[in-house]
Formats: C-alpha cells, structure tokens, sequence
C-alpha cells in the first residue's frame, strides 16, 4: 500500500507525492471487466472484447430522469474528462440491473441520440465508452425505430468508406456490433438504408481486424433472412459484348466476401463459408457468380490479352497484364482447406446449394465432385457429415421426381420391377454379404445413387487419367474416388470398365516396382487400387 511504501522510504511525505504514489499502488479491481452488453445476435462476444472504455465497478448509483439532462451537458462538453465521467455514470445506469426499466427508456430517449453524435469524438476512450453504452442500452429498450435515420449516416460517415474514418480497430468492430444490434431490433425498417449498409458490409470485409470481418459476415447472413427481396435487388448494369447485364446486390457482396475466404484466420473462413452459402441462396439465377467462384471459362475461347505481354486496350486506356487480378477456384481451396471446421461448413453449403437452389439443376455438375471429395477426407466424423449429406440429396431427388410427372414413371418402375433383374438381385446380396469401407454401413438410398449415376461418365475419365499422375497424393485420392463411385453406381460402371481396368492394372505394375525401390507408400496404394478392382469384379456380370 502507499502506507507501507511511505514506510519505506522514512519520514514523511508531501500530499502530492503520497497521491502519486497511491496512483502507482495496485487496485485489485482495476483489471476486473464489467460487461456493457451481453449479445444476443451478432456472432461476437461482448465478453471477449478488451476495451479501454470499460472501467471498474465500484457500486452502483441511482440516478432519477431529472439529473438526465445535466448528462447531455457534458456529453457536449469540450473538456475530454467531463465527457468520460459522464459517459462512466450513463455506462453504470445502462448496466446496472437495480435501474428500472421505466427509468431506463427514459433515459434512452434523452441520451440515445447524443451517444451516436459522439461516434466522430477526437478522442478513441470516449468513442470506446460511447458505442458500449449504446450496446448496453439497445440490449434493455425496444423503442429504437427514432434513432434508425440518425445511426446509419454516422455509421456510414465512420466506417463506410474505404479507408474507414475510424482508426481503431476495437471501435471499428463495436460500430458493426451496433449495426447488428439494430438490425436485429427493427429487420423490416432497414430495408430502407440497404445501400448504404452495403457499403459498411463491402468495406469491413476488407477490414485487417478478423472480429470485424467475421462480425459483417453474421450480418449478411442476418439480412439474408430478414431483408430477402432486397438482397436480390439490382443495384447497377454492367455493359457487355451482349449489351447492359444486371449485377445484384448479393452479387457484389460475393465478390466483397472473396478474400475472407482465404482469409489466414480458420474462423474467419468458417463464417464467410456460412455467409456466401446464404447469399447465394437468395439469387434466383446464379450461374454467373457460380461460374466465378470455380474460376471456369470455356475451353475454346483464349481471352485477346493472353497474346498481348504489353497490355491492351479497355474502356479507353491500357490496361496490363499485371494489373489484371488472379482468378482462383474458391470451392477447390474450400474443399482441400487445413481446418476440419472449414470443411464442414463447406459440406454444409454444399448441400444446401443442392437441394435449396432454385436453379441447383444447371449447377449439380460442377458442385457434385466437391461434394464427393468430403467422402475422401481424413477425418472419420467428415466422412460421416458427407455421407448423410449424400443421403439428403438423395431424398431430394426422390421428391422432385415424385412431383414431376415426366420423371414420376421412372422412379415408379425402377421401384416396382427393378428388384427383380439380375443385376440389382447381384448388388442387393453384395450389399447384404459384404463389407466395405467407413461410412458406407448401408446401401445408398436410391436417389442419392441415380444422382452419381447421372454424372458417373462426366467424372470417371479424369479420374482415370489422374490415377497414374506422378504425385502420390492425387494418386491415392482417385483411388479412393473411384472405389466411392463404384459404391454408388454398382453394376452401372460396365460401360466404362474397360478404362478403369487398364488403368487399375497400370496403376499396381507401378506400385509393384515402386515398392521394390523402397517406396512407403507404394503399398498403401496398391492396397486401396486392388481394393477399387474388387469392387467393380463384385458388381459386374463378367459374361
């Protein structure tokens, strides 16, 4: 203590020297953090957050509605320590569960709107305690529809643009905790400020704090569900050879939420894994932003500007090789990602996409083989969650077929009579005798084999091919590819054994004389190519 600290030092002490002193002495409540706003949307904890504005509490105080106004004095005061006090008694009334919830909503009414004035404060402390107030007072009151035209300009004006206004990366993030909390509190009412939303969202998905990003991304999954009609909207045309395309506002915030993708963050890549699987479901026409996120193009057309090392001409000035951005395979990088979490969620969207599409038709050829990919992975729970994904496609396709009248018949006879060929007799007993790899316990519903069986011939000649590649890793994984098809497409793979065949054979005689050079995976390989040859002699009729 400062006592003892005098002792020390002998004899007596000045008063200034002493209050210094008792300044410097260890308060052992001093780092204890008293929690403003405990969330009830946003995907971050109030908790977690270090805040310079959160101070110690040493009691609480009643205030009555009377002394409100003398607090609206000095939040206006030009002398930063006023306004910290003041902002420290409205933080203690706002949190304090002996405050009355009457007194409290008064209290909103009179200080709301002076907090959000004090977002452009020149000082970081006070903006800090200013925007935990404000969380604290939108997790008690209901009654904020008043402050909705006067919150989204100041929040445009501090983090809508690019660079933001707000230099502080915990201010930043408490800003967007404002913006999730209000539109949580009023959904339907900011349909009206989704520009300018937009803009916020755009700009913390480039943010250098995670928690911002992974705050935006809880919030456009957020308007996703409450603000449908207005994500789908269209927000400008792009001219084009084929004259003036439409670009939508889920769209463009899909190409906002691009580099949280590869994010170095496994969180931050999980959430905007979950944010892009619920922007794409409000589209009603994705094959262009789907397009983009596979990086294809159509393998006849070379675009002009490969032929060009200097550059060429666009929109009237020259534009460079260089400056023209890499295009990446989004899902590919989703689908080999190091973190378990990651992959999970992308099995997840993956079959959301599937089966909630409207148009998931045009899409199943290029989202099927990611999916198929998760039975391959190394951890036994995810080849689990993909199995059962596979299960729900299945159940899917069973349904539309049930309610289309083309296809109704198919599934009728395949149900009725199909029991009885040879063939599906063979693969019942197979399936009833044998045993085969994790997760396949049981046969595959019939849905979910028509939908292998459907693009079985799109997938099997690059599997083939990469079968006997030089690296042990696409090696093994086409094994293990080739042995799930088989699983599901039984004895519908007799049209393309021939390939497979030769291919199995090459693929051991290289293993054999790779093993006899002292190869330590070679054996593995051969052990899961045998495996695959099993499994095709066991579903094929040989004659």
């Amino acid at each position: 203590t400062a006592h003892n600290m005098a002792k020390q030092r002998g004899g007596a002490m000045e008063l200034g020297e002493l209050s210094q002193l008792v300044g410097m002495a260890k308060n052992p409540t001093a780092n204890r953090i008293v929690e403003t706003a405990e969330l009830k949307v946003s995907y971050t904890d109030a908790k977690m957050l270090q805040g310079r504005g959160l101070n110690p509490v040493r009691g609480t105080d009643s205030y009555d509605a009377e002394s409100l106004q003398q607090e609206v004095t000095m939040l206006a005061s030009e002398d930063m320590g006023k306004r910290r006090a003041a902002l420290f008694r409205v933080q203690q009334l706002a949190t304090s569960p002996q405050t009355p919830q009457s007194l409290l909503s008064q209290a909103w009414e009179i200080l709301g709107l002076d907090l959000f004035k004090l977002m452009g404060d020149p000082v970081e402390r006070c903006r800090d305690m200013a925007m935990r107030c404000l969380l604290a007072f939108l997790d008690r009151v209901t009654a904020v529809a008043h402050i909705l035209p006067v919150a989204i300009p100041c929040l445009v004006h501090r983090v809508g643009s690019s660079p933001p206004e707000e230099a502080s990366e915990e201010v930043r993030l408490l800003l967007l905790l404002v913006l999730s909390r209000v539109i949580s509190l009023l959904p339907k009412q900011i349909g009206e400020y989704m520009e300018a939303v937009s803009d916020i969202l755009g700009v913390a998905l480039q943010d250098s704090n995670p928690s911002v990003r992974k705050e935006a991304c809880q919030i456009i999954s957020m308007l996703c569900s409450v603000q449908r009609d207005k994500m789908k909207a269209v927000v400008r045309y792009e001219e084009t050879r084929v004259g003036p395309e439409a670009r939508y506002r889920y769209g463009e915030l899909i190409l906002a939420l691009k580099p949280s993708l590869r994010h170095k963050h496994a969180s931050v890549r999980t959430v905007a894994v979950c944010a892009l699987g619920s922007l794409l479901l409000t589209g009603d026409k994705n094959l262009e932003v789907v397009e983009e996120l596979v990086a294809w193009q159509q393998p006849n057309i070379i675009p002009i500007w490969h032929f060009f090392s200097g550059g060429t001409w666009e929109d009237g000035r020259l534009v460079t090789p260089e400056e023209r951005g890499v295009r990446h395979n989004y899902l590919a990088l989703l689908a080999g990602d190091k973190s378990v979490q990651v992959r999970e969620a992308f099995i997840m969207m993956l079959v959301d996409w599937m089966t909630r599409l409207k148009d998931r038709w045009d899409h199943e050829a290029r989202l099927l083989p990611y999916l198929l990919n998760g039975l391959t992975d190394e951890i036994p729970h995810l080849r689990s969650v993909c199995w059962e994904a596979m299960e729900r496609l299945g159940q899917t396709h069973e349904e539309e077929k049930n309610n289309n009248d083309r296809d109704k018949q198919e599934l009728r006879d395949f149900r009725e009579y199909g029991h009885r060929a040879p063939a599906e007799a063979n693969a019942q007993e197979r399936w009833n005798t044998c045993v085969h790899e994790p997760p396949f316990s049981r046969r595959p519903r019939l849905g979910a084999r028509m939908v292998v069986r459907n693009n079985f011939r799109r997938l099997i000649p690059t599997l083939v091919r990469e079968l006997n590649e030089w690296q042990d890793a696409t090696r093994t994984k086409s094994a293990q590819l080739i042995y799930y098809l088989t699983l599901y497409c039984e004895h519908w793979v007799t049209g393309e054994v021939l390939p497979m065949v030769q291919a199995f054979v090459k693929c051991a005689t290289r293993c054999l004389e790779e093993m006899a050079l002292g190869d330590p995976e070679a054996k593995a390989l051969l052990s899961q190519v045998l495996l695959c040859a099993q499994t095709v002699g066991e579903f094929v009729d040989p004659a």
